[in-house]
């Protein structure tokens, strides 16, 4: 990470936390979603969010699926009005956002101006009898409520990290993606665009885009900074490497919404699926397993084949528990353990 990002985005938290306290009031916290071993977590005082999963390692131990630093800031959507680009994100005063959880749904309200604004629902779908995964859906409204018709566009910015030590940081289910890179979703159809560590990868899902306008038509994969750009769609050099002179290993994913026409109260929708597959412990699509397997390193390849190896070890003594002593079920377990770790 850049130290002056980190610093920028500290620098806000503190300050908004300086500020509830002076004004007497405590944190109000998170709203949360769980779905199996995934949970959704709402930061009401910066108005992000983020994805965690369930470690293999601790107890209750969520890791996050892509970068969750202060309070998730590093992680936006923003909407194009006539040229002028919103950033949706918690506003303080009279353009306070509102925050509602009910029926396994969390939706929010968040006021760009005083006469627009964006609704955003999170919910997680209904598993499916092929793959059980638990996938989070973002569904994103914006109503023109200007009295005139405009030009509107969606974007998201996701900070990735899972994949940054990783010999092929990103991918899809058709491509590694080894530097700065545009993906023309329309022409080359990826299933899914993901950030992988050596156990479980964060997965993007588009092929769960069924309806053509609600899916993004470009994917932008650079460094987080020259994402964070004042246009409102970025200049790519294909290739060039996340690590450069002046910036560090620091990926980002940008999904690009159309630009369309909106006549008055006409209403723009567009959804966001996140999951994970735990390529450990999960029956994943075979192209996606092997593709995820070209990623390691020869390394990781080996920890991860002996990790496999140590957990058909562990089935057969769940089996057959009468033929195996406390003390190798115990070294059994403290050396899959061991394992995970060298792979985390």
């Amino acid at each position: 990470m850049k130290n002056y990002k980190l610093f920028c985005f500290f620098t806000l938290f503190f300050f908004s936390l300086f500020s509830a306290f002076a004004a007497g009031k405590k944190d109000v916290g998170t709203e949360e979603l769980v779905s199996g071993n995934v949970k959704f977590v709402f930061y009401k005082q910066s108005g992000n969010f983020c994805l965690y999963r369930l470690s293999e390692i601790g107890r209750d131990n969520w890791i996050p699926l892509y970068d969750d630093r202060a309070l998730a800031t590093t992680n936006q959507y923003s909407i194009l009005v006539n040229n002028k680009i919103y950033t949706v994100k918690r506003k303080s005063g009279k353009l306070s956002m509102t925050v509602t959880n009910e029926n396994n749904r969390i939706a929010v309200v968040y006021p760009l101006n005083s006469i627009l604004s964006v609704s955003q629902t999170f919910y997680f779908l209904p598993p499916s009898p092929k793959d059980n995964l638990p996938v989070l859906c973002i569904e994103t409204n914006f109503e023109n409520t200007t009295g005139s018709s405009i030009d509107a566009g969606i974007k998201a910015l996701f900070d990735t990290q899972l994949g940054e030590k990783q010999r092929i940081p990103l991918y899809t289910d058709t491509m590694a993606i080894l530097g700065e890179t545009r993906i023309d979703v329309a022409n080359l159809k990826p299933e899914y665009l993901a950030s992988a560590n050596s156990i479980a990868g964060c997965m993007f899902f588009l092929d769960k885009n069924k309806e053509p306008d609600i899916a993004p038509n470009e994917i932008f994969v650079a460094n987080w900074d020259y994402l964070q750009t004042m246009r409102w769609t970025p200049t790519v050099k294909e290739g060039r490497s996340f690590s450069t002179k002046y910036y560090n290993n620091d990926s980002a994913v940008l999904f690009v919404w159309p630009t369309k026409r909106l006549n008055l109260n006409e209403v723009y929708t567009v959804k966001t699926y996140i999951g994970y597959y735990d390529y450990l412990h999960r029956a994943v699509p075979k192209e996606a397993m092997e593709q995820h397997l070209k990623t390691l390193s020869d390394k990781d390849r080996k920890n991860y084949d002996d990790i496999l190896y140590l957990l058909k070890q562990i089935e057969e003594v769940k089996a057959h528990p009468e033929n195996y002593s406390d003390e190798r079920i115990l070294e059994l377990t403290n050396a899959v353990d061991e394992a995970m770790k060298k792979l985390q």
